[in-house]
């Protein structure tokens, strides 16, 4: 049996991971080749945990939220979704005011909105491979 190459499958995305080969015979297995240190790519983050909101006033909400708790990679930025749930547009039943904020921390202080409404938010994480799902 002559196998030369293989693929190492079901891999942690942006992981360290230390590789070294060795033969093997029917007598016994030789001595392992040099390691070779290798990261695989960024994956999917998986959702900011924790949003909690800190304060509201009738005009504006602040809220904060953690960092995923899996980011597989460098979360560049948090994209802030929201809309005022009285906002719903008859003709075709879809919110038509939906609003994105790119935020770079893990809190913002959203102002200037509609009175004493009420209002959904989601947040996600972004890293240079892809966004999360919304939390």
């Amino acid at each position: 049996y002559n196998v030369t190459s293989t693929i190492i499958n079901e891999l942690v995305p942006f992981s360290t991971y230390n590789i070294t080969v060795a033969a093997a015979t029917s007598i016994g297995e030789g001595p392992p080749s040099s390691m070779v240190v290798n990261m695989t790519e960024e994956g999917i983050p998986s959702p900011p945990t924790s949003l909690i909101l800190i304060e509201r006033s009738s005009r504006s909400l602040r809220f904060e939220w953690e960092s995923p708790f899996l980011p597989h990679g460098i979360i560049e930025y948090y994209l802030v979704t929201y809309r005022g749930v009285e906002t719903l547009n008859p003709v075709d039943d879809s919110f038509s005011s939906l609003k994105e904020k790119v935020v770079n921390g893990t809190s913002m202080k959203l102002k200037g909105l509609e009175p004493y409404s009420e209002y959904e938010v989601r947040v996600q994480a972004s890293n240079s491979r892809a966004l999360s799902a919304g939390r």
